[in-house]
């Protein structure tokens, strides 16, 4: 196990330095000049002079390579530079919104669980029920609904029509409701369907049967057999579905003028501030990677049969 997470971890290196090249390459692709762009943010003039002093201040006067070797030099230390637009601390910068981000995409992953879960399970001790049904129907709407459509429509109704919540939030506990359940929506639907088809395989194993057989009740063989089995291989799963709640955050935030750092690298890709959407690309990647790692390790310890294969280092 412990042989396992250690060359888990050693892949971090390489695949942050991989991301972080093409990271780094597409950013430059973006068109327009970040330099005068920028330079008339700050409302300074806009003479061909003016925009080269200005791109020779911010490093933007060296080559492509160059750039990225000064940058990564930093990196490596954990200094991610500084913003072009506020000329503060790209790692305190990010650092100070990443706790609404967090709190946005936990309490969406916990609406996602108490929601996922149960439906799969109702579903699937009364397989093609009505409920079934009606989950199977409800999951194709809820997968198709773009989050930034939904997100609208739950403003509309119930800030503008009811007057429940406000327009936009971030100051009280009530007005994570919305974006949360925005960003739960999706993943909600996909998850309860995955449960659903997990619960039907255990519930068909022949040790159910013959614990059933043994005289066990159901709720008995549910709790002591069934349920353990048909959670763990999904850890892995919901590893990645937090890492997708806070990728779709993005737009969310935007939508809800959330105050995490998912907005603010929108506003940085709008601004053309490349420190800033490195930074954040790169500490989502290390949570993404650490949450992934957990997940995987928790499954292993639920199923004997993954630690087993992990400590004959066939996985």
């Amino acid at each position: 196990m412990i042989r396992f997470l250690l060359r888990r971890l050693l892949w971090l290196p390489p695949t942050l330095l991989g991301l972080s090249l093409i990271c780094f390459g597409l950013l430059q692709l973006a068109p327009g000049d970040p330099g005068e762009l920028l330079l008339r943010q700050s409302g300074g003039p806009s003479s061909a002079e003016s925009a080269a002093r200005f791109k020779a201040e911010m490093g933007l006067d060296k080559s492509l390579l160059e750039r990225y070797r000064l940058w990564l030099g930093r990196a490596v230390r954990l200094d991610l530079g500084e913003s072009f637009t506020t000329g503060e601390p790209v790692r305190e910068q990010i650092l100070s919104r990443l706790p609404a981000t967090i709190e946005l995409a936990v309490t969406a992953f916990a609406l996602m669980l108490v929601t996922a879960v149960p439906l799969g399970l109702l579903s699937a001790l009364r397989p093609q029920g009505w409920l079934d049904q009606a989950s199977r129907l409800l999951a194709v709407v809820a997968a198709s609904l773009p989050n930034y459509w939904f997100g609208l429509l739950l403003l509309f109704l119930f800030a503008r029509v009811w007057h429940v919540f406000d327009i936009v939030g971030g100051d009280g506990p009530a007005d994570i409701v919305l974006p949360a359940l925005t960003l739960a929506l999706g993943l909600t639907a996909v998850q309860s369907r995955l449960a659903r088809e997990r619960f039907l395989t255990v519930l068909t194993e022949d040790y159910i049967r013959t614990a059933l057989a043994k005289g066990l009740t159901r709720r008995q063989v549910f709790l002591r057999h069934a349920l353990k089995n048909a959670l763990a291989p999904l850890l892995h799963l919901w590893g990645a579905s937090f890492g997708y709640l806070l990728g779709g955050s993005l737009i969310v935030e935007t939508v809800f003028a959330w105050p995490g750092a998912a907005r603010l690298a929108v506003d940085a890709v709008l601004n053309r501030d490349y420190p800033v959407v490195q930074g954040y690309i790169i500490l989502m990647a290390v949570i993404f990677i650490g949450v992934n790692l957990a997940a995987d390790a928790g499954h292993a310890l639920l199923d004997p049969r993954v630690r087993q294969s992990l400590l004959n280092g066939r996985s």
